[in-house]
Formats: C-alpha cells, sequence, structure tokens
C-alpha cells in the first residue's frame, strides 16, 4: 500500500475524517449533504472486482456500520451506498444520508447544482462528530 496516492480531484473535492484500518474515510465537501467516501489504499484500484475477497469483505463492513451509525445519528430517510467512478476512477465507495427535505430528493445527489462548501467551523464539527460516532471501529 505504500504506493497508494489519494486521486488529486478526491482530495480537492472532499476532507480527510479518518483512516478506518486499509481504507480512508472523506467527508465531501457539500453541505447540502452529509455524504462521505470510503476509500481502500491500495493503488490502482477501479472496480470492486479488483478488490480481494478480503479486501472487499472488510470495505461492506465497514460501509454497513457507517451507514448504520449516520443513519441513527441524522435520522436519515434513506441511506445511499454506491460505487460510480465515471469522472474519478480511482475506486471510492460513496455514503450518503438522504432526507426527504434534502435539494435532490428523491433523485440521486450527482450533478445536481453546485456544491456548497462548509465552512470551515461546520465541517471540523462534523468531522469531530463522525471520529466519535465511528470510534468503535476506527482501528
Amino acid at each position: 500500500m505504500s504506493d497508494f496516492q489519494l486521486e488529486p480531484a478526491i482530495e480537492q473535492t472532499s476532507l480527510f475524517v479518518c483512516d478506518l484500518g486499509d481504507f480512508t474515510l472523506r467527508l465531501v465537501d457539500d453541505a447540502r449533504y452529509l455524504w462521505l467516501l470510503v476509500i481502500p489504499r491500495i493503488a490502482g484500484i477501479t472496480e470492486l472486482y479488483d478488490l480481494s475477497a478480503n479486501v472487499r469483505h472488510d470495505l461492506t463492513e465497514h460501509a454497513s456500520k457507517i451507514a448504520e451509525i449516520v443513519q441513527s445519528k441524522t435520522s436519515a430517510d434513506k441511506m445511499n451506498i454506491a460505487t460510480i467512478g465515471n469522472i474519478v476512477p480511482q475506486f471510492h465507495l460513496h455514503i450518503i444520508a438522504r432526507h426527504k427535505d434534502d435539494e435532490a430528493w428523491p433523485n440521486p445527489v450527482w450533478g445536481l447544482g453546485q456544491a456548497k462548501p462548509y465552512d470551515k467551523k461546520l465541517a471540523e464539527g462534523i468531522i469531530s462528530k463522525l471520529n466519535l460516532w465511528l470510534s468503535d471501529i476506527r482501528t
């Protein structure tokens, strides 16, 4: 994993939250949604099937736990979990807390309007909460 580098587009549009074992968790810098990315720290991965069975299992377990915790803490109406990668080829898994009153509901969030970057203090507060909420699964 030493040759892993985060895709610049992901780094520029998201904020570091924490590391979860072999994965990095980032908050998408769009205050319209609580939108997280889970990125395996493995170079050259573009598809889910590129991951070994063990890493896929760990990714699924982490994503499920993250989604469950975030849903319980935010009362989200639906948790969207997806891999797309049409624009950014580096494999990343989206976990998005959706609410019936968000501006995209019930449609996907991709490509809708312009991102609204977080105020620095709000982002710091959300990242702090996420780290607290996820403390049991951080390694």
